[in-house]
């Protein structure tokens, strides 16, 4: 094959990458703005309901048993992810519609990794059916007792919770 027809078969297959109605351009979407969050995983940026990648995060009616004491985790949480977000610029990668009008994203706020903190904080868990990223910060924040994790009994039922077969646990921790 000469030079020539090589460069010209490459124009081809670059032509058609950047095609319109490639497959991977919607997976590459990115919007930013501010954000307006709805519970502990999922905000409203630039007009899209966009839930936070590869994490489990209480909803908001969701209790903690606080050693006695019940704790409105769903709502501490969502105010955690408030406290992250709050003045900054968000930039999600779209990644995929998870439900109508829901896309999956990985999120950041000012650069940080919005389900990293999440996890990191305590008030997020790992979703390992979706990936491994955030396992090692869990661990991290198991031991510090961050979060969802700061009280025994809490900390039992969510190891508890992580044995359940996804399918039958909604608001369990995964």
């Amino acid at each position: 094959m000469n030079q020539r027809y090589r460069s010209y078969m490459w124009g081809l297959v670059l032509l058609a990458l950047a095609a319109p109605g490639f497959s991977q351009q919607a997976a590459a979407e990115t919007i930013s703005g501010k954000a307006q969050v709805i519970d502990a995983r999922t905000m409203v940026v630039a007009g899209r309901t966009v839930r936070l990648w590869s994490i489990w995060a209480p909803a908001l009616d969701y209790v903690c048993d606080a050693d006695g004491r019940t704790i409105a985790c769903g709502r501490v949480a969502r105010t955690g992810l408030m406290d992250l977000t709050a003045g900054a610029t968000v930039r999600c990668a779209l990644m995929q519609e998870v439900a109508p009008g829901i896309n999956q994203a990985r999120c950041s706020a000012d650069g940080y990794d919005l389900g990293a903190n999440m996890v990191h904080t305590g008030w997020g868990r790992p979703d390992r059916s979706v990936s491994d990223s955030y396992t090692g910060i869990e661990v991290k924040s198991m031991k510090a007792h961050h979060g969802l994790w700061r009280w025994r009994a809490q900390r039992e039922r969510m190891l508890r919770d992580a044995a359940v077969p996804a399918a039958n646990k909604e608001n369990a921790p995964r």
